[in-house]
């Protein structure tokens, strides 16, 4: 993959991308921009030395996306960027073109660092961004009206060292798909389910580019009535029951579930168990079925926890254990669905968590409470407690000395246990 300088050839090849749907309503400037302004801007390009446009190329030299880098200030090695890829671009694409615009900048272009600015609402470019290195620095609230609504604009960052650290991770991830790539088996229909606003969902980014590297057909909404037939729906963090009207329109509809079941149905699995003190968990692919959580059971993976994870730490090893037994699923199809089993054992049934289950107690000591900080959002759900008739928040996050990407990988590897 490389990046090679923009010239006024490429222009007319481009310029379908930048006015599709999909990019316009990413961007600051949303009309659909004609052939005569977009030459204009090229020639004011030209002029302009704290701008860089490029467009990204992939192994085979096929052009797939642009990549541009603006305000660039050499004094201060600073400077923003900014992508958009192809319609029709492989999965995959929207990863690797970050990469080689983070080597550029850092590169070829001698940046400390490098900022970017995403509408609030473009969760998947926030969430790539996040993904690449970049931290939250700051949120510009209401900054942008896209013709009907006010929407924050958030800026982010990334400094050299950072970018330094986190390249290998990058790196493996793209040789992974790669690998996946020279995989290809029977393309299957795999719609996923999930809930919009979902924490899963930047995992979820990644078990798509893993399904389209193979060579799947993914489809991924987050309203089951507007599923499609298709071999497969994965519903994953979708806080709804799927109807049976939908579920047969697939060969299988699956959930997976955080319990040795029967036993621990319902809601929020994983955090009744933490509180419960539990520190080996399982993690449950099974068929959805009319009453929650009752269908056969394909499959299981347990987490082994050592007592001292926070939300994000358990978060990381539920996902990595959803992902490896979807893919799992998908793979050895059907040999894996010919392992179901039927639910054996008795019943429990956990509650849905509401903010006031965060409560915490003040007369009590933290140690007693730990395991109530362990499973508490900062943002959505933080603990709080009530003291002299007011209400209080407090957040918790652990201190850590700073490590190198694979030691910080190889503490989330500890917690699945195949």
């Amino acid at each position: 993959m490389r990046l090679t300088p923009l010239t006024e050839a490429d222009l007319e090849s481009i310029l379908p991308w930048r006015n599709a749907p999909a990019v316009r309503r990413a961007m600051v400037s949303q009309h659909e921009i004609s052939l005569e302004e977009h030459r204009a801007w090229f020639q004011r390009l030209q002029q302009d030395a704290s701008k860089r446009w490029y467009l990204y190329r992939d192994n085979a030299g096929r052009a797939q996306g642009v990549v541009y880098c603006t305000d660039l200030d050499p004094h201060q090695g600073t400077g923003f960027w900014g992508f958009y890829a192809r319609p029709e671009a492989p999965s995959g694409t929207g990863l690797r073109m970050p990469v080689a615009a983070r080597d550029l900048a850092f590169g070829e272009l001698g940046l400390r660092k490098l900022n970017g600015e995403v509408l609030a609402d473009n969760t998947r470019s926030v969430n790539l961004h996040k993904k690449v290195g970049f931290q939250e620095e700051g949120r510009f609230r209401q900054q942008h009206f896209d013709g009907d609504n006010r929407v924050d604009i958030i800026r982010l960052g990334l400094l050299a060292d950072e970018w330094v650290e986190r390249r290998p991770r990058l790196a493996e991830r793209l040789r992974q798909l790669n690998a996946l790539a020279e995989q290809r088996a029977a393309p299957r229909s795999i719609l996923i389910l999930s809930d919009a606003e979902s924490w899963m969902t930047p995992d979820l980014e990644d078990l798509v580019m893993d399904w389209e590297a193979q060579g799947h057909r993914i489809d991924w909404r987050h309203d089951p009535a507007q599923a499609e037939a298709g071999d497969f729906c994965f519903c994953l963090s979708l806080g709804q029951l799927v109807p049976k009207a939908v579920r047969e329109r697939f060969r299988h509809t699956l959930v997976v579930h955080e319990s040795d079941l029967p036993r621990g149905k319902g809601w929020s699995p994983l955090t009744w168990q933490i509180l419960e003190g539990q520190a080996r968990i399982p993690v449950t692919l099974l068929e959805a079925a009319e009453r929650v959580d009752s269908g056969p059971i394909y499959a299981q993976r347990w987490l082994q926890f050592q007592g001292h994870e926070l939300i994000d730490e358990l978060r990381a090893a539920q996902a990595a254990a959803t992902r490896a037994l979807c893919r799992w699923f998908v793979d050895d199809y059907p040999k894996g669905a010919e392992q179901a089993r039927p639910q054996q054992g008795e019943e429990s049934l956990y509650p849905r968590r509401r903010p006031d289950d965060s409560r915490l107690a003040p007369e009590q000591s933290l140690a007693a409470q730990f395991d109530l900080l362990r499973v508490v959002d900062n943002q959505r759900y933080p603990a709080f407690f009530v003291w002299r008739g007011e209400r209080y928040t407090l957040a918790i996050s652990e201190y850590k000395a700073k490590q190198t990407s694979a030691a910080i990988q190889r503490r989330h590897n500890q917690a699945l246990v195949r």
